[in-house]
């Protein structure tokens, strides 16, 4: 989804220029930036040599964006988060579904990556032992 949200930065939807009601910065910046991020985050895990490393930083990243979406939930904010802009027009499907689909992917990652972070936990117990 990285690749996705860098692409905003030259969409020219007015949504993303809204201010997000947590940092009070232009949804454009945000998912920008947090595209950047996951980019790097892929890079990381696709070229890294440490499994437990990255399946850390998977954790901290779907951590953080799982409170930031609990935040806008807490501020109010009801509409799909436009950090798609108009890339959901160019897919088959609304706003509102692929919002969903983001939320089941960050649940994904984030249940995944911590599950395998205990497994492997459990793992390197067991053998010591």
């Amino acid at each position: 989804m990285g690749g996705g949200k860098i692409y905003l930065l030259f969409d020219s939807s007015r949504a993303l220029n809204a201010l997000d009601p947590v940092f009070d910065l232009p949804f454009r910046f945000l998912s920008v930036s947090v595209g950047i991020l996951e980019v790097i985050v892929a890079c990381f895990c696709y070229f890294g040599r440490g499994l437990r490393l990255g399946l850390s930083i998977v954790a901290w990243l779907a951590t953080n964006l799982a409170v930031y979406r609990l935040l806008m939930l807490a501020s109010g904010w009801k509409a799909p988060c436009p950090c798609l802009g108009s890339l959901t027009g160019k897919l088959p499907i609304s706003t509102r579904t692929a919002s969903t689909i983001s939320g089941l992917v960050l649940a994904y990652l984030l249940v995944g990556s911590y599950a395998l972070l205990v497994a492997r936990h459990e793992q390197s117990v067991s053998k010591s032992s």
